[in-house]
């Protein structure tokens, strides 16, 4: 069966917004630095996203991924700004997770259990990834000195009450 254009799905549309997202803040980090060979390699990798859409079987999305997160990490020690390569890695994050629910839930019609199975992915989705985007911007721009114990403490709070936002969402379901 011919896969459907990536147009035609609501996943799809939202991985392409994703992809260019990431394509685009990477490439203009790279450029506000002067970095031009990171700018054309982040270009190629927005190529490497719409290849990885054809073949979502493979391991292509995951090293897409992984060189995004190279990328990022590089751009980091190079001197781009640390917010924009934050940003461009949680688009990438939240492309290659829709490229893997796009797989995982193959070419079919979406019957009532699969669209709300789609709707609870996408919705802790974007709780985890703004949750974490949070996290990692608050965490490059304050310099505290915790003590492990008190950071493991924090740890399982947080833990806790992401398990209990899920399980509100589950039960509003």
């Amino acid at each position: 069966m011919k896969k459907p254009s990536i147009f035609m799905q609501r996943r799809g549309l939202l991985f392409i917004i994703c992809g260019l997202t990431a394509t685009m803040i990477f490439c203009a980090g790279y450029v506000l630095a002067g970095l031009w060979l990171g700018a054309a390699f982040s270009l190629l990798l927005g190529l490497a996203w719409i290849a990885a859409w054809k073949q979502a079987q493979s391991n292509l999305p995951s090293l897409c991924l992984i060189a995004y997160a190279c990328l990022g990490g590089g751009g980091i020690l190079s001197g781009v700004p640390t917010a924009l390569m934050i940003f461009g890695l949680t688009a990438a994050l939240a492309a290659w997770d829709l490229l893997l629910l796009s797989a995982a839930l193959g070419n079919e019609k979406l019957d009532g259990s699969s669209h709300l199975y789609e709707n609870d992915h996408n919705r802790a989705l974007v709780i985890a990834l703004g949750g974490g985007l949070a996290v990692a911007l608050l965490g490059s721009y304050l310099s505290l000195q915790i003590p492990f114990i008190f950071m493991l403490a924090m740890g399982a709070v947080v833990v806790y009450g992401l398990e209990r936002i899920w399980a509100q969402f589950v039960k509003i379901r």
